[in-house]
C-alpha cells in the first residue's frame, strides 16, 4: 500500500506534507557542493510540496542559486509546460474510465475525486494511464509555493539560465508504459492511501524535515520494497543516469545549479554516486 505513494509524490509537481518545525527543516537543507578541477555547483535534492513545513527554503539555498550561471531542474516549470501535464491527464479519443475499470472500483475513483475537490465532470474523460498521478495529489497544495517552483521563480528573477533535465513526455512516458494490471495496481493503491488518511506522505514529509538524508533513503527503500521492479528502474535509476548526463556538461563549465527530488540523489544507484563515478567531489553543505 504505501510503497506507491512516495513514487506518485516524488514524480508529481503538486505533493507533500506534514508535522516537523520550520527550524528543523531550514537548518538542514538537502544541499551538496559539487567540484572538479576547481570548478563548484551545487545540488540540491527537494521534495515537492508547499506545506508551510517544508516550503521555507533556507538563505544559503538562495544564495548559491542567485551566484550560478545556469539553473537545472527536472522540468521547465513555464505556464505552457504545466498547460501541457494537466492536458495530458485526460483522453477524449479513447475508452471512458468507466469502462475500463471494475465498477467497484470506479465507484471509489468517483469518491476520491470528489475529496479532491475536482469536479465530476472531469472523470468521465481522465486518462486511465494518468490517473494514478491525478491520484497522488494531497488536497491544500499551494503550486506556487511548491520547493522546485520556488527555485525556477527565483532563477528567473535573478536571470538566471534555466535548462530542464528532462521533458514532460520523457516523464509522462514512465506511466505511459505501464501494463494494465500494473496501472490498476497503482490506482488501487492511491486510492487506499487516500482512504486512510495519508499515512505515508505524512511520513515522507516527518522525515524530509529532519535533514537527515540516511533516514530518507531507509524510507525510500522501504516504501519501494513492493514496486515492480521494471517501474521502479524507470521511475528511478533509468531517470538518474539521464539527469546526471545531461548535467555534466554544465557541471564540467561550474556555475550549475541542479535540482530534483530528494531520491534520485540517494543510494548506490542515485546521482550522487554516478557523479562520484565521474570523479567530481560531491560534500553536503553543513546546516548553518
Amino acid at each position: 500500500m504505501r510503497s506507491f505513494s512516495f513514487t506518485m509524490h516524488r514524480f508529481a509537481l503538486f505533493a507533500l506534507a506534514l508535522i516537523v518545525s520550520h527550524a528543523v527543516a531550514a537548518k538542514a537543507p538537502f544541499l551538496w557542493e559539487i567540484e572538479k578541477d576547481g570548478r563548484a555547483s551545487h545540488i540540491m535534492g527537494t521534495v515537492h510540496s508547499s506545506h508551510p513545513l517544508v516550503r521555507e527554503i533556507p538563505d544559503p539555498v538562495f544564495e548559491a542559486l542567485r551566484n550560478s550561471v545556469v539553473f537545472l531542474p527536472e522540468l521547465e516549470l513555464s505556464p505552457q509546460n504545466i498547460g501541457r501535464m494537466l492536458a495530458a491527464a485526460f483522453d477524449w479519443e479513447g475508452s471512458r474510465l468507466e469502462e475500463r475499470l471494475p465498477e467497484e472500483l470506479y465507484v471509489r475513483v468517483r469518491d476520491a475525486v470528489r475529496q479532491l475537490g475536482l469536479p465530476e465532470l472531469m472523470l468521465r474523460n481522465l486518462s486511465f494511464e494518468m490517473l494514478p498521478f491525478l491520484l497522488a495529489q494531497p488536497p491544500g497544495e499551494n503550486f506556487t509555493q511548491v520547493i522546485d517552483v520556488q527555485l525556477y521563480q527565483k532563477a528567473r528573477a535573478h536571470d538566471v539560465e534555466v535548462v530542464a533535465l528532462e521533458t514532460i513526455e520523457e516523464q509522462l512516458d514512465v506511466f505511459a508504459d505501464l501494463d494494465e494490471a500494473t496501472t490498476v495496481r497503482l490506482i488501487e493503491n492511491a486510492l487506499e492511501e487516500i482512504e486512510e488518511g495519508y499515512p505515508s506522505f505524512r511520513e515522507l514529509i516527518e522525515t524530509y524535515a529532519t535533514g537527515d538524508a540516511d533516514a530518507v533513503y531507509a524510507l525510500v527503500r522501504e516504501l519501494g520494497k513492493d514496486i515492480p521492479e521494471a517501474f521502479h528502474d524507470a521511475l528511478l535509476n533509468e531517470r538518474n543516469k539521464r539527469i546526471a548526463e545531461r548535467a555534466l556538461p554544465h557541471l564540467d563549465e561550474g556555475g550549475a545549479f541542479i535540482a530534483v527530488g530528494l531520491a534520485h540523489l540517494l543510494g548506490d544507484d542515485g546521482i550522487i554516486a554516478l557523479l562520484r563515478e565521474q570523479g567530481y567531489s560531491v560534500e553536503r553543505i553543513p546546516a548553518d
